[in-house]
């Protein structure tokens, strides 16, 4: 069995006919729209070094407005 690609159409259909408690990705475009969707997410990260710490925070703070972060 093939997987489902990245884009709208794949959460959209996962959201309506497989009704997941939750999606798991390390792809903040699947976030954002599993997010629209109404569905959790977790945010899978690889935190190798404090570069790609801070990387992430960028990425985290457009992907999850309202959510806070510390250092």
């Amino acid at each position: 069995m093939r997987g489902f690609s990245h884009d709208r159409e794949s959460v959209h259909f996962i959201a309506k006919h497989i009704k997941p408690a939750g999606i798991v990705s390390t792809k903040d475009s699947i976030i954002r729209l599993t997010r629209k969707e109404g569905i959790l997410f977790i945010m899978r990260v690889c935190l190798i070094d404090r570069r790609k710490y801070f990387e992430n925070c960028s990425v985290w703070r457009s992907t999850l407005p309202g959510v806070a972060f510390s250092r």
